[in-house]
C-alpha cells in the first residue's frame, strides 16, 4: 500500500524470530537439519485438516514436493504409505540435508531428492499430486510457476498449495523485500488470485487464515477483510488451495466451496481493478 520499502519497515517488528536468521547462521545449521518423521506426519495431518480432507495419500500415487527443504513433508508422505515421492529444491543445502535424512530413515526407493530449478526441469513422468507447501511465495516469477505446474501434474491430478506470509528475514543488509536472499516475500495474495486465474486453473478449494477457525469472530472478520482490494494483502497471512486442470466453466465449483464468501473470480476482478488504479505495491505473503 505504501510501497515496498515502507511496508518492509512497518511489518519488520511483527516477524517471527525464526525469520531473523542470517545466511551464515542458516548454512551453519544445515548439518543439524534432522527430520523428526513423526513430527512430519503430524504436519501433513494438520495440512489435511486445513484442506478439509482434500489432500489424498494413496500408495500408488506419484507425489512431487516443490520446495521440499530438508525433506520433512516428502519423508512424512512415505511414512504414511506413499511409494513414489520426489522432492525438488533449488537450494543445495536443503537437498544435502534432505538426502542425509533419507539415508538415516532408510526410505530409499520410495523417496528421491533432486537439486533442480523447476523453471528448467522436465520430469520423466507426471504426478498425481503436486505439492508446494510454504514454498510458492519464495519462488522467483510465481506467475510463470503457476503456468508451468501443468507440465508436472497428470490430467486428473491435483495441485496443493499452502502459502504463508514471511514478513522479514535479514541476511546481511536489506531495505526492501526483494533484497532478501532466498526469494522471500515475492508474492501478494491479490497477485496469487490473478495469477491463478490467468493460468486457467480450476479452484477446488480456497481458504485464508484457517488458523483462526478456533476464534469464529476473528475468522469471519478475516474473511471479510481478505475480500477488500487494497487491504486484503495485509490480512492474508496463510492461504490453502487445491487446484485442478480447467475442464469446464472457470471456477464453477469455487463459489460453492467458499460458501457465503464472494466467488474467487470476483475477488480476482476487484483485485485487478484496484491494481490498475494504484501504482503502489501492498505487502507480500
Amino acid at each position: 500500500m505504501f510501497g515496498s520499502t515502507i511496508d518492509y519497515w512497518l511489518l519488520r517488528p511483527f516477524t517471527h524470530s525464526r525469520n531473523r536468521a542470517t545466511e551464515e547462521v542458516i548454512n551453519a545449521c544445515t548439518p543439524q537439519m534432522s527430520v523428526d518423521v513423526d513430527a512430519s506426519v503430524r504436519r501433513i495431518q494438520k495440512l489435511q485438516k486445513r484442506l478439509r480432507g482434500r489432500f489424498p495419500i494413496e500408495r500408488d500415487f506419484r507425489y512431487l514436493d516443490i520446495g521440499c527443504g530438508a525433506g520433512d513433508v516428502a519423508l512424512g508422505l512415505a511414512k504414511l504409505g506413499a511409494s513414489y515421492v520426489t522432492g525438488v529444491d533449488i537450494v543445495a543445502r536443503c537437498i544435502s540435508a534432505a538426502t542425509a535424512n533419507l539415508d538415516r530413515l532408510q526410505l530409499k526407493g520410495r523417496v528421491e531428492f533432486l537439486h533442480q530449478d523447476i523453471h528448467n526441469w522436465s520430469p520423466s513422468d507426471r504426478y498425481d499430486v503436486v505439492l508446494s507447501h510454504e514454498a510458492l511465495e519464495h519462488i522467483r516469477d510465481p506467475k510463470s510457476f503457476l503456468q508451468l505446474l501443468k507440465r508436472f501434474v497428470r490430467p486428473h491430478g491435483i495441485v496443493v498449495l499452502a502459502l504463508r506470509r514471511e514478513q522479514f528475514r535479514p541476511t546481511d543488509e536489506a531495505s526492501t523485500y526483494q533484497e532478501i536472499i532466498g526469494g522471500l516475500n515475492l508474492l501478494r495474495y491479490s497477485e496469487f488470485l490473478r495469477y491463478t486465474a490467468d493460468a486457467g486453473w480450476k479452484v477446488d478449494f480456497l481458504e485464508v487464515n484457517p488458523q483462526l477457525r478456533r476464534i469464529p469472530p476473528l475468522y469471519w472478520l478475516s474473511n471479510a477483510l481478505c475480500r477488500v482490494p487494497g487491504i486484503q494483502d495485509y490480512f492474508a497471512s496463510s492461504v490453502y488451495v487445491t487446484l485442478r486442470r480447467q475442464r469446464s466453466g472457470l471456477y464453477c465449483d469455487a463459489e460453492a466451496e467458499l460458501g457465503d464468501r464472494s466467488a474467487l473470480s470476483e475477488d480476482v476482478k476487484r483485485s485487478q481493478e484496484y491494481a490498475d488504479r494504484s501504482p503502489q505495491k501492498s505487502p507480500v505473503l
